[in-house]
């Protein structure tokens, strides 16, 4: 029976493919360990859009068998569950419950759901097929659907852990979402043997603070490089390909990737053209094949929930221009998009910008910098980008580079104490970034001139008077030298750290 209240999708169900997702071993074994806790905490999974968000919660709803839990698994990407009903939602949950248990199970439950569907299609016949909201007689009778469900699940509970899986909760419809809070979880909140899981691209969605206080937040990141490999190589043994110089193709993954799952994938289908030919290495082709990377990644997944004014240009192009940044912060986002898109931005006041900040944000393509104040763009995002840049622009790149090597050298000028340690290593990336590709012979001659001058202008006794402020600055220097991978593959920061040495000894030397 077709549903004429919810709304129409041309968007198919994701089927599962674990061969495109691996390596999620901790969050599995984060999952079992809170299952297994006297105090179980639910689990929300979250980050951007390819993750493996969904594989990790289906491989959780497919394996009861081998626990000591049941489980169902509904997504909120399905286009029946965009009602305020919750009829769909217990219909499917109760279907592989019984999958799992026996159709007898719930036969009560299905009973009412049968005498749902009787009064659904006399109240079709005389609805748009717009409309969402149920009749109040539909109404009637989802209550009594929602009244014997608890009633068959409470014996199960008694002796087995249900487990609940929500994906893709950001794609919920809201009124629904608020529903379900009350008539399914909150009446369980509390049981031991009620666990529930959640994946989404944005956190805490949940308004009862009951069920929201319940839940532990776990980021899923970008694949390091060893995981990489391992995913690739699967990939390769699913599909039947070979991989010719694997650490070379690794590696070159890595770097236009930085790692995230779901563009890996698309890299090495492109790549192996659609998995009929060896995946070798392909710098060759590397700007064809970001481009692609740019098109089927970063605009139809990692910005698909990126809304802007309409008197912007798209979201990616303003990323585009923003990808050289590592840090974004307001001041600097006025100067450069202001500078780079002078038509739309510049005079442009600061709330326009700080709106535009927002918009990132909420779509999970700005996160916090952890170390100061502004955001980072999403690792994979701005690595594609600065790559289709630095390939398919490369004017672009050494003029932007440029104007950034300027901003920073200026602040650096400006400003002092707790900024001026970024201000420092933010220069010396960005001026090495311009020099690796306009004069590649002098980086070194001219990164050292640079931090020389740095040093005895900034980190001398004369210019910092307070010994314990003079200290805390130059551990920070060193410490952000240390940890920059990005930087390290630009310059030998070695040549960095002998110059800092004697800075480090005098500002130590003078606490004893």
């Amino acid at each position: 029976m077709q549903n004429l209240y919810a709304v129409k999708s041309n968007r198919k169900t994701r089927p599962a493919a674990p061969a495109l997702f691996v390596n999620r071993d901790s969050a599995k074994q984060e999952f079992l360990t809170a299952l297994s806790s006297d105090a179980p905490t639910f689990l929300e999974f979250y980050g951007v859009a390819g993750q493996g968000k969904t594989e990790l919660l289906k491989w959780i709803a497919a394996n009861p068998s081998d626990a000591a839990y049941v489980a169902a698994y509904a997504d909120f990407e399905v286009a029946r569950f965009y009602q305020s009903s919750l009829s769909h939602i217990v219909e499917t949950i109760i279907a592989q419950l019984a999958a799992q248990m026996g159709e007898e199970i719930f036969s009560k439950t299905q009973e009412r759901l049968r005498i749902y569907r009787e009064q659904a299609a006399i109240a079709y016949a005389a609805a748009l097929p717009s409309v969402i909201e149920p009749p109040e007689i539909l109404e009637e009778c989802e209550r009594a659907i929602l009244r014997v469900f608890h009633e068959e699940l409470q014996p199960i509970l008694t002796w087995r852990t249900f487990v609940l899986c929500l994906d893709s909760l950001e794609k919920a419809y809201r009124p629904a979402l608020r529903r379900l809070e009350d008539a399914i979880i909150l009446p369980h909140v509390k049981h031991p043997h009620f666990f529930l899981v959640t994946a989404a691209q944005e956190r805490s969605i949940w308004t009862n603070p009951a069920i929201r206080q319940q839940f532990r937040g776990i980021l899923l990141r970008n694949f390091e490089l060893k995981h990489i490999k391992e995913q690739v190589e699967q990939l390769a043994r699913v599909k039947q390909i070979v991989i010719n110089e694997n650490e070379r193709v690794f590696t070159n993954i890595q770097r236009l990737t930085a790692g995230h799952p779901y563009c890996t994938y698309k890299l090495v289908k492109i790549a192996s053209r659609e998995f009929t030919a060896p995946l070798a290495p392909f710098e060759q082709r590397q700007a064809v094949i970001v481009q692609e990377l740019v098109e089927h990644v970063v605009k139809r997944r990692l910005l698909a929930r990126t809304c802007l004014d309409a008197a912007y240009p798209p979201a990616c192009e303003i990323l585009w221009h923003l990808s050289p940044l590592r840090q974004i912060e307001l001041g600097v986002l006025q100067r450069v998009l202001a500078h780079v898109l002078p038509e739309v931005f510049d005079g442009k006041p600061l709330n326009a910008f700080e709106r535009l900040i927002g918009a990132f944000q909420a779509s999970s393509m700005f996160t916090k910098w952890q170390l100061d104040s502004g955001f980072v763009i999403d690792p994979a995002a701005r690595s594609v980008l600065l790559w289709d840049m630095r390939l398919n622009a490369p004017q672009r790149f050494v003029d932007t580079t440029a104007m950034l090597a300027n901003l920073y050298r200026e602040k650096i000028e400006k400003t002092h104490e707790a900024t001026q340690v970024k201000n420092i290593i933010e220069w010396l990336y960005h001026h090495a970034l311009y020099l690796k590709v306009t004069a590649p012979h002098y980086v070194t001659e001219e990164i050292k001139e640079g931090f020389a001058s740095c040093l005895t202008r900034h980190f001398t006794r004369d210019r910092i008077d307070d010994e314990t402020a003079r200290r805390e600055q130059i551990d920070r220097l060193r410490h952000g030298l240390e940890y920059d991978d990005e930087l390290e593959q630009l310059v030998e920061k070695n040549d960095l750290f002998r110059m800092l040495e004697p800075y480090i000894a005098d500002a130590h030397d003078s606490r004893a």
